[in-house]
């Protein structure tokens, strides 16, 4: 077990420094925030995940300036986090069956200068996917609420927490062409008073089984373990093949945490088969 927490250790570290800069914040900390370096962080901790059919191109048309606003680190993270994997999902996931995956996912960061006191930072998050529809773009820019349970709900979070920024939200898209999600933010100090996000209700523990597929043997062990501790009943496999192989003879697992690169299988093919067994099974 020392051995497994030092090999962790020692592997995480890179990603540990970039984490720290989007999470060691508390929910209500209003504090300065860089939006170039936030953005950065978040490419690089989703770069591994992003298929390699989609182009990333982030452009800082500040010139090495700081991109600096008062604001809740958290609640900022969370918005261009889900921006930037909509966006990624809609080249991607989101497509019909048979679709090839691609597109280019471009962000732009620039200062737009009112002449008054209203300046304010424009982050623009352009795809070349799949799109919205006409009810779809009235549905997230005339809700003022967040319990909506249709496909919109995250973007209408999404825009509540722009709002808490007196920031505002700007959507322009056309189906099969893609879409684009400007994001205003203003420069100018404001009411520190942000509120926290929603508090979700804390899951119970229960006796359901989930499937862990993984090639790392380190990961696998440690994974197996939390989640035994947290009343989960666990099975593992270190490889695709194995995996799904578990997955058809056990009809009582509810959930499914696959890795994305494997040597046999990649987590993508597994996750095609997976459902095709069992279309309404939950993977992460």
């Amino acid at each position: 077990m020392l051995n497994i927490i030092e090999t962790a250790a020692q592997r995480s570290s890179s990603l540990i420094k970039k984490l720290s800069f989007i999470s060691n914040w508390d929910e209500g900390t209003v504090s300065e925030v860089d939006l170039h370096e936030l953005i950065d962080n978040i490419l690089s901790i989703l770069s591994s995940s992003i298929p390699s059919e989609i182009k990333v191109c982030f452009n800082d048309n500040l010139h090495g300036e700081k991109a600096l606003i008062q604001g809740n680190i958290r609640q900022l993270e969370q918005i261009f986090l889900g921006l930037i994997l909509n966006a990624v999902n809609s080249m991607t996931i989101l497509r019909k069956n048979g679709e090839i995956w691609h597109g280019e996912l471009r962000i732009n960061l620039s200062k737009e200068i009112s002449g008054d006191s209203n300046d304010y930072y424009c982050i623009e998050i352009q795809d070349d996917g799949i799109g919205l529809d006409e009810n779809q773009l009235k549905d997230i820019l005339d809700s003022q609420n967040i319990d909506n349970t249709d496909k919109t709900f995250g973007f209408v979070i999404c825009k509540n927490l722009i709002k808490r920024h007196n920031g505002w939200l700007n959507i322009n898209s056309e189906i099969n062409k893609g879409s684009t999600f400007q994001v205003c933010l203003p420069i100018t100090e404001y009411n520190k008073n942000i509120e926290d996000s929603e508090k979700m209700p804390i899951l119970q523990t229960t006796e359901k089984t989930i499937l862990v597929i993984d090639d790392n043997e380190m990961l696998l062990k440690v994974a197996g373990q939390m989640l035994n501790k947290c009343g989960y009943k666990v099975l593992t496999a270190d490889n695709g093949t194995d995996g799904i192989e578990i997955f058809r003879n056990n009809k009582q697992i509810v959930l499914v945490l696959l890795d994305l690169l494997m040597p046999d299988l990649s987590g993508l093919e597994v996750f095609k088969q997976l459902r095709e067994y069992r279309s309404d099974i939950a993977v992460i």
